[in-house]
């Protein structure tokens, strides 16, 4: 059996090497004999991959419950729609900024956009709501849009620098944190600020085109049997916000609350820089005597094979290799291993359930020392 391990150079578009690399596989296989056995050891870029596939699934949940959200209070559903048409605008001007900053489409980033999609039509809800009720006073929707954008102007600019400038302070960290979370401060800071553009420009416009004037005493059916909730939400909003502003001297001891709460809580949560992640695979350090022959080496090597094949169950595949010249000092009394594991759907242990185990198994070796670790979800290397 042929281990073969795929580990692209960090900034390297792992996706194309990867698919390049199992396309040259493939033509291997033809040409090996029968009795040899490709198979994938080690392979980051399936972890990226997915990880660029969840975040897209987000992104197109996060727009679908906008959209849901919209037509619930608004009612309407060329109102709910409308962010079809000006959440790609502030979108796509958010991967303008990513060209010219120079960053890559990858998992921080797309988190960024995950988190802007909210954002970015937040501002565009305000505006056109303050259309909106214009419109069902009987205005026109062109002038409706025009008033309306004009009076909440400094309030959306306001708001949308206000939430940018937060996240300046994270573009300026130092060190790996820094390097880590700077792109995702900038894709942030500059959606909210295109959406900020794109709804003082174009939402109105889409507001004044779409938003068809309302009738009197014509609304449909879905706003006739929502309407009492909405009215008494509004009146319940109204006393107690009433009720509130009699004892409004509460709100600095409800602050003080909320601070000690938090410090208390900082201090009692463990932390962590990323947390663990089943990545299906475990790596082992091994090492022999100082003055061991590299064959005596091998033969204990040979023994945590057999050890691993024999009593870990979850194992796909074994790459072990004995000195390594390409890794630490390359002495011969030295080795490594990477222990992949069968995909979690398929075995009924966690990762860390089998390093956990499998530490416990190799400490029982006398010959030599064998160290076994998980890899980090996020690592500075």
């Amino acid at each position: 059996m042929i281990g073969l391990a795929l580990v692209p150079q960090p900034g390297a578009n792992q996706i194309d090497i990867a698919d390049e690399f199992y396309r040259r596989m493939e033509q291997i296989k033809k040409e090996i004999p029968d009795d040899y056995t490709l198979q994938i050891a080690l392979d980051n870029s399936r972890f990226v991959r997915q990880s660029i596939k969840e975040v897209i699934e987000t992104i197109f949940i996060a727009i679908a419950l906008v959209i849901l959200i919209i037509l619930i209070f608004f009612r309407d559903w060329i109102v709910a729609l409308r962010p079809l048409l000006d959440m790609p605008v502030s979108l796509i001007g958010v991967f303008f900024i990513m060209f010219v900053m120079g960053f890559s489409i990858n998992v921080l980033t797309l988190l960024a956009i995950v988190h802007a999609t909210g954002l970015v039509v937040d501002d565009g809800i305000v505006v056109t709501e303050n259309i909106y009720k214009k419109i069902e006073k009987g205005m026109a929707p062109l002038q409706a849009s025009m008033e309306g954008s004009t009076e909440i102007f400094f309030a959306v600019v306001s708001t949308s620098i206000t939430l940018a400038v937060v996240f300046i302070p994270v573009i300026f960290l130092e060190g790996f944190v820094g390097r880590l979370f700077r792109e995702f401060g900038i894709v942030l800071a500059g959606a909210i600020l295109i959406s900020a553009f794109v709804s003082l420009t174009l939402t109105p416009m889409l507001n004044a085109h779409l938003i068809r004037k309302k009738k009197k005493n014509s609304p449909n059916r879905f706003y006739l049997a929502t309407e009492s909730f909405f009215e008494g939400l509004t009146e319940t909003y109204r006393n107690s916000l009433i009720s509130f502003m009699k004892i409004r001297g509460m709100a600095v001891i409800f602050i003080l609350i909320c601070g000690g709460m938090i410090y208390v809580f900082g201090k009692i949560l463990p932390s962590e820089l990323a947390p663990a992640e089943d990545r299906n695979w475990l790596r082992l350090g091994m090492s022999t005597p100082e003055g061991s022959s590299y064959e005596y080496t091998d033969r204990f090597i040979d023994e945590v094979i057999t050890l691993v094949n024999d009593s870990i169950p979850e194992t796909n595949v074994l790459l072990t290799v004995t000195a390594p010249g390409f890794a630490g000092s390359g002495s011969v009394n030295s080795g490594f291993g990477r222990l992949s594991l069968v995909q979690a759907k398929d075995r009924e242990k966690s990762q860390h359930e089998v390093f956990i185990r499998l530490a416990k198994l190799v400490s029982r070796f006398s010959g030599g020392r064998v160290f076994v670790s998980e890899e980090q979800t996020i690592s500075a290397s």
